[in-house]
């Protein structure tokens, strides 16, 4: 049998080598791949948890926003500030969800606005500041157009932040 030669033993050494190279790069690619898949994973979690968290904001806000209608007096009225309900959904779009702060930013803008008209009517409709009828207390009010608008525009706000709130959760599920 005959030896091979140096030059043939150098030559399968460096193929040998190559493929002991090549093997541990896939392997750190592959892992690399596998590092990548796992922190989208998580961070998609971490997303739909933080979209979870704005809709629980939203319920809260939905409750203040049935506090504030229920309010039999300007103490009352001014006690349920709109900031800290808000804070918490623009708080959730500015860090997590970029796309929804236009949304979210009209939506608060509509719920201060609301808040800033209806305690500027409490003086029109009472002396003492207590309203005529705490459920009922915008019906009675001479500006009824206004009132209107105002629920209108909460609404339309509200409506816009849901389908951006859906498309963006569709985004992180597909």
């Amino acid at each position: 049998m005959a030896q091979p030669s140096p030059d043939a033993e150098w030559s399968l050494a460096v193929i040998g080598g190559v493929f002991a190279l090549l093997g541990v790069a896939v392997g750190h690619l592959l892992a690399m791949l596998a590092a990548w898949i796992d922190r989208r994973r998580r961070r998609n979690e971490l997303l739909l948890s933080k979209l979870d968290e704005l809709a629980v904001a939203d319920q809260t806000i939905a409750h203040w926003l049935s506090q504030f209608r229920a309010s039999a007096t300007l103490l009352e009225m001014q006690s349920l500030h709109p900031s800290l309900p808000c804070l918490r959904i623009e708080t959730l779009a500015v860090i997590y969800f970029p796309s929804l702060t236009q949304a979210v930013a009209k939506y608060t803008k509509a719920l201060r606005s609301y808040y800033t008209w209806a305690i500027g009517q409490v003086p029109q409709l009472s002396r003492d500041g207590n309203l005529p009828h705490p459920l009922l207390w915008c019906l009675t009010l001479a500006d009824k157009d206004s009132a209107e608008r105002h629920h209108q525009e909460i609404e339309l706000c509200h409506r816009s932040l849901a389908e951006s709130v859906s498309i963006e959760a569709k985004r992180l599920l597909g």
